[in-house]
């Protein structure tokens, strides 16, 4: 098998949602890692905001089982758990992000809140969209 044939079959496995799927789970490895990892010195707005509900390394973990999950799943046909899982953690980080708005001390912008609200959406419609049938949209 030639490496052509090789990346032809690995793209046609993978599919748009599973890299989406390896998109969102390389966001999230990130996301975690920075909250594991946070700078030295004061704490930005909506991590100590975050750092007051769970300790960050909580956080960090559980962003880390999402990339994890994605990872995974984004070779296989049913990729349902990664999408719940992705859903369900970013949803949360909106929810406790729109709740800093009024709670936290410095309070959260607006624009964080509204950037992860977004993000929960655009994620929930790509999680229910079909993978398109082969032939359809190759560019081959």
């Amino acid at each position: 098998m030639t490496a052509l044939r090789v990346w032809r079959a690995l793209r046609r496995r993978l599919g748009h949602r599973g890299a989406c799927l390896l998109f969102f789970g390389q966001i999230a490895a990130l996301y975690g890692w920075s909250l594991a990892f946070p700078p030295r010195g004061a704490l930005t707005a909506i991590n100590q905001h975050f750092a007051d509900i769970l300790p960050l390394n909580v956080w960090a973990i559980m962003w880390g089982v999402v990339s994890i999950t994605c990872f995974a799943c984004a070779f296989k046909r049913h990729d349902r758990l990664a999408w719940v899982a992705l859903v369900a953690m970013i949803g949360t980080w909106a929810f406790f992000t729109v709740m800093g708005m009024f709670v936290a001390h410095p309070p959260i912008a607006v624009g964080a809140a509204s950037i992860w609200c977004g993000l929960t959406g655009f994620v929930w419609v790509m999680a229910e969209w079909p993978e398109a049938r082969r032939g359809e949209d190759d560019d081959d």
